[in-house]
């Protein structure tokens, strides 16, 4: 977008609230989770990308929540599954400020137990394409597509753990079929109409008083939403902050505990050690000089 969008510009008429969201493009976060609500536009992107053009999306999840008790919780942009039971994870980002490929890895992790029931064997695990669509080009090597494949080393062999990366850029113009299509995201004008189904879906929101007003609606949620994640989020370190001060408090109380045993069975011995020399005939100037030495 070309300049910041406030929460209170999403409120009035119409044509204000349009003009806002003409702004918005495939990159900023509450737009593409909007976007991808329909499967057809969903489906549009993921066949263009991985090249399955048979795909079929069944279910599409936005700004999906995975909560751990204990552990740093995290929440997709989108997540969708086809027809074949496959398991898409879309994600944008703008800002060049996290280890990206760790934190892929991460929501892999996240994603595959929510998948796996107990009792229920790994082979049932869904293939799963993480696909990260970022501002600048990650791997620094002048592209605009990158897939990422584990191969066994000094073999020409594939580990078949149904894990296929990919990651694109909106940075660096190349000769790729996707090229066009990593343009749109960037200059996501409702007037081009040859990306199909994403091209349908953008006019719809951007230019109709259903799609605006659904838009704006959808940003406020956002805000809503990830005020209350990062609320959680913070409750939760704090939460843990204290059990880990209730931990500690614990352990040192233990550990003074040990320590007036420790003192009182010297006391206790010393005691001993004392009696035992009187009853040898030692005066208390003899014990005294062999106790303070």
């Amino acid at each position: 977008m070309t300049k910041e969008i406030k929460y209170e510009d999403l409120i009035g008429t119409f044509e204000q609230k349009q003009a806002i969201v003409k702004e918005f493009n495939l990159m900023d976060d509450g737009f593409f989770s909007e976007v991808m609500k329909d499967k057809s536009a969903c489906e549009y992107i993921l066949r263009e990308i991985t090249g399955i053009y048979d795909l079929k999306v069944m279910n599409v999840k936005t700004q999906y929540s995975i909560r751990n008790l204990n552990t740093h919780s995290v929440t997709l942009d989108v997540l969708a599954e086809d027809s074949k039971s496959k398991i898409y994870n879309i994600e944008v980002q703008k800002p060049n400020n996290d280890y990206h490929p760790k934190r892929i890895r991460y929501y892999q992790s996240n994603i595959d137990i929510s998948y796996l029931e107990k009792g229920v064997k790994y082979e049932n695990l869904p293939d799963i394409y993480l696909i990260y669509i970022t501002a600048f080009d990650i791997f620094k090597l002048n592209d605009n597509y990158y897939s990422i494949k584990r191969t066994v080393n000094g073999y020409d062999k594939e580990v078949p753990n149904g894990i296929h990366e990919i990651y694109l850029n909106t940075a660096v113009k190349t000769d790729r079929p996707i090229t066009p299509l990593m343009e749109y995201f960037k200059n996501t004008d409702m007037n081009i109409s040859h990306f199909g189904a994403l091209s349908d879906r953008i006019k719809q929101i951007k230019h109709t008083e259903e799609g605006v007003n659904a838009m704006s609606d959808a940003v406020r949620n956002f805000a809503k939403k990830y005020a209350a994640d990062i609320n959680a989020d913070l409750t939760l370190q704090l939460k843990e902050t204290e059990e880990k001060m209730k931990k500690e408090k614990q352990i040192l109380e233990s550990e003074k505990q040990v320590l007036e045993t420790q003192k009182q069975s010297a006391i206790e011995k010393s005691e001993k050690l004392i009696k035992k020399m009187r009853e040898m005939g030692m005066s208390d100037e003899q014990i005294k000089e062999i106790t303070d030495n």
